[in-house]
């Protein structure tokens, strides 16, 4: 049986509530800590994820925060080493490889839904949480918010949650490696700038402008936007272009045969809204 997500399904740390039907908005819930990151907000989030990927009705995601920031990384007032799932019994090795796998793992399996995933951005994303914007597909910031990769700020490498991937693939290389080795913070017109950020808006305007986002990608056909998001994320490491067009033709051949371009002809023809079948 799939996990439901119902508004207001009990997970304390993460808030799950639906807008309109088909748009699911996780809130991150941990306001008096930033959003920081523990083992419970990692746990509720993984639930939501695997909630998420069984629910037919969902075709966006939005991820935020609650209260004045969208998530200040790892929680570093916790008296005790975190622990992933099922490494308990192993040495500190073991255990702090486990825990940067299902940290990290947070980030792709966000990355990986069928679904588009957007980032609404309401205060610091740093350090791990820069980590989970990224991830998103698209991120709509705040006027309040605030990026950067603290890593080495507590000694580490600022390669850490996928930011090394993600990162220079959304605003290239150099402008990737600035951010990096300075460990600067940014505000949200300078995301913008970089093309860190989609849009910034008024923090009353936050919520509502994801979601209006949302409802763009959601008018469009499931298969379309589903093979959207594969293809775009697949090709940006694609070894060449033959490869990027070969995916391209594969793709395409599968909509034809499908019903949904017979269906946008007839609604084209018939001045209607097209009845997209689902995927």
């Amino acid at each position: 049986m799939g996990v439901s997500l119902r508004e207001g399904s009990g997970m304390s740390v993460v808030e799950i509530e639906r807008p309109r039907g088909d748009v699911v908005v996780l809130r991150l819930n941990r306001p008096e800590k930033l959003n920081a990151i523990d083992r419970e907000l990692l746990d509720g989030l993984w639930n939501a994820i695997a909630g998420i990927r069984e629910d037919p009705e969902c075709r966006v995601v939005i991820l935020t925060g609650a209260g004045r920031g969208f998530c200040a990384g790892a929680d570093l007032t916790q008296p005790d080493e975190a622990i992933a799932p099922g490494d308990e019994r192993r040495g500190r090795l073991g255990r702090v490889w486990g825990m940067q796998e299902y940290l990290t793992g947070v980030a792709v399996a966000l990355n990986s839904l069928r679904q588009p995933v957007i980032a609404a951005v309401n205060g610091p994303a740093v350090g791990g949480g820069l980590g989970f914007a990224l991830a998103c597909d698209l991120r709509v910031a705040s006027t309040e918010a605030r990026f950067g990769a603290l890593f080495m700020k507590i000694g580490l490498s600022n390669c850490d949650v996928a930011v090394s991937y993600f990162l220079p693939r959304i605003v290239g290389a150099g402008r990737a490696l600035e951010l990096l080795l300075t460990a600067r913070v940014i505000d949200a017109p300078e995301a913008e700038r970089l093309g860190l950020v989609n849009r910034v808006v008024p923090p009353e305007r936050l919520l509502p402008s994801a979601i209006e986002l949302a409802g763009e990608i959601a008018a469009n056909s499931e298969f379309g936007v589903w093979m959207t998001k594969e293809g775009v994320w697949a090709n940006i490491d694609a070894p060449s272009l033959q490869h990027a067009v070969q995916l391209e033709y594969r793709t395409q051949m599968v909509g034809v045969y499908g019903d949904n371009m017979a269906e946008a002809f007839a609604a084209f023809r018939e001045k209607r809204p097209p009845s997209w079948e689902p995927a």
